[in-house]
């Protein structure tokens, strides 16, 4: 197993700590898939701010993201970047400045006429584009490199049909033939998840867990 990240989703009104429930998380992330102690002293930060855990020795790699909707975090040995995002309102103009010309076509859709306007995306053109987004997200987020690299040349390909936003897991086709791309999407949120490098082993892979909290 490459892997396990974890989300939890929040109560209407929210967590009222995202940092303290990504710690607890990160905490069992630690103990099931290194048999180890998450200690917040051994957390580090790269350049440009990626955190890792350093200690003993031993590089082991995480990734830490939160919505309105909820929290999620990745714990792997492999490079990782994770991003988590509910549904909201998406412009059009964002689109055009974050998207390849691919991308542009996917999120509209057959409506081309809409590239041409400026204004709100309607929600299922919103739904593709989230789903784009954070995937981007999370690419920039296992680099390090943040927003040094234009979110318009991170670009995926993702099948014609509107998926829907269903309880999904799927692998996409994006940026760096070298890099693996998955996508899980529920009702309310999608999660994104980019990986480093290919997985060579049959076991390999992430597990993918709902963490229930009681707060």
């Amino acid at each position: 197993m490459d892997g396990i990240v974890y989300f939890a989703r929040a109560s209407k009104g929210g967590f009222a700590d995202e940092s303290k429930m990504a710690r607890r998380m990160l905490k069992q992330g630690f103990a099931e898939f290194f048999q180890s102690d998450f200690r917040d002293e051994d957390l580090k930060l790269e350049r440009y701010g990626k955190p890792y855990y350093e200690s003993q020795g031993a590089r082991r790699q995480l990734s830490i993201s939160h919505c309105r909707e909820g929290v999620a975090v990745v714990v792997s040995n492999r490079r990782v970047g994770i991003d988590m995002e509910g549904l909201r309102r998406v412009n059009t103009r964002t689109v055009k400045k974050c998207c390849g010309e691919k991308e542009v076509g996917y999120v509209f859709g057959c409506d081309a006429n809409d590239r041409k306007r400026d204004g709100v995306l309607p929600k299922d053109a919103a739904k593709r584009f989230l789903k784009l987004w954070t995937l981007k997200e999370s690419y920039i987020k296992m680099t390090g490199d943040g927003l040094r690299t234009p979110l318009g040349n991170v670009c995926f390909e993702l099948p014609d049909e509107d998926l829907g936003w269903t309880s999904q897991l799927l692998e996409v086709t994006g940026t760096g033939q070298k890099n693996q791309f998955f996508l899980y999407t529920m009702e309310d949120f999608v999660l994104a998840l980019a990986a480093q490098g290919t997985a060579m082993r049959f076991d390999a892979g992430f597990l993918w867990k709902e963490y229930r909290c009681l707060d």
